[in-house]
């Protein structure tokens, strides 16, 4: 399965996963909802998206008064240089595919989505954020 076929089915069973959570709660938008649904995916992580990259946890947060999905990947045999010169592609990429489904477009109506990058020693490499205004 290609990277961005992988990372989509990820993303889509996320929000569907948020929205089963959603549906059944009148307050939809608080932190609690947000770590609940994100721990019940953790259960399947950490998850090889492709041979460099591996989706090892997520989290929720509130970031600027905003709850924000942070995933956390990472990438083995790559240096800060080698992910500087593919991260405009990740990103048109990942936002892309989070623009791709209604479902997820519902999810980012509510929250926003981190995805921070780090190397195998743990130094972050890069992060970034799709929120519903990028769509």
């Amino acid at each position: 399965m290609k990277k961005t076929q992988k990372l989509s089915v990820i993303m889509l069973l996320i929000s569907i996963n948020f929205l089963n959570i959603y549906a059944a709660n009148n307050d939809p938008n608080t932190l609690a909802d947000c770590k609940s649904s994100v721990s019940k995916t953790n259960t399947e992580l950490p998850q090889k998206i492709d041979k460099f990259s591996t989706l090892l946890t997520m989290n929720c947060a509130n970031r600027n008064g905003r709850n924000t999905i942070i995933y956390y990947y990472q990438l083995s045999q790559v240096n800060l240089k080698k992910y500087k010169e593919n991260d405009k592609s990740t990103i048109r990429t990942t936002t892309e595919t989070w623009c791709s489904r209604e479902e997820q477009k519902i999810l980012l109506k509510q929250l926003d989505v981190m995805h921070i990058y780090k190397d195998i020693n743990g130094t972050v490499l890069g992060e970034f954020v799709v929120k519903i205004e990028d769509c």
